[in-house]
């Protein structure tokens, strides 16, 4: 039987721990763009309309607002633990290529633009 190594046991733990932020944010995005966009419509005109009124763009962009100060600091805490491809993420996401990242986001990821210390080139090939 052939048993993991340390350093995909180490990487396998930081990305369990790390999911444990990243799901819950992925869920509470998902669920809040259901109640503002998805279930008004589709619950319109049964018994469960008074359970997804519709919901104003004002209304939408407040809710959103409120997910991305919670969840803006966990996430880059997340990037700035798993580190390489990661570290690219947050550098696109701080630098806004396609214009779609909400500005506190690009604020929080900034310190991806300048301040992430390089690495040994060897220790990269590895």
């Amino acid at each position: 039987m052939r048993t993991a190594s340390p350093t995909s046991l180490t990487y396998l733990s930081l990305l369990s721990t790390n999911a444990s932020q990243a799901i819950p944010a992925i869920a509470s995005y998902k669920f809040e763009e259901a109640r503002c966009y998805t279930l008004p419509d589709k619950c319109s005109n049964t018994p469960f309309q008074a359970l997804f009124p519709p919901v104003s763009d004002s209304e939408a962009t407040t809710r959103f607002e409120a997910l991305h100060h919670k969840y803006s600091g966990p996430l880059f805490d997340v990037y700035m633990k798993l580190g390489g491809f990661y570290y690219k993420s947050g550098q696109k996401m701080a630098s806004n290529m396609g214009g779609l990242v909400p500005k506190i986001y690009r604020d929080k990821f900034q310190p991806f633009l300048n301040d992430i210390p390089a690495r040994d080139p060897k220790e990269v090939r590895r």
